[in-house]
């Protein structure tokens, strides 16, 4: 369907701070994209081990977490596969996207320009 392309794609804008991110969510200091099938216990530990690097010592960690607890409203978290673990983590959404994929006519148009 598309989704973990539309969650990298949107990361990469971001990154990248294309003008159309600029204008759509300005506030955004920082994008963590998580895959929710590989989250096991809780949100903490899921960008500890998805996002943070191993050899990170504990002191510069500690400030990013506190980075993240002082500023959540500046945090878009952004979790690929959210349909996949249920509604285990859905409570804390503020915005939920979901993804339905193309249309017949889309499809088609799709398949005819990339071909």
């Amino acid at each position: 369907m598309g989704k973990t392309t539309y969650c990298q794609k949107l990361s990469y804008d971001w990154a990248n701070r294309q003008e159309e991110w600029d204008e759509f969510s300005p506030e955004n200091q920082l994008l963590l994209l998580l895959r929710c099938h590989d989250i096991e216990t809780n949100i903490w530990e899921a960008i500890d081990e998805q996002i943070l690097p191993e050899d990170i010592d504990k002191e510069s960690k500690e400030n990013f977490f506190k980075f993240i607890r002082e500023n959540q409203s500046k945090v878009l978290l952004v979790l690929d596969g959210l349909d996949e673990v249920g509604v285990k983590f859905r409570r804390f959404c503020h915005t939920l996207w979901k993804i339905v994929g193309f249309t017949t006519e889309h499809a088609e148009s799709f398949i005819f320009k990339y071909f």
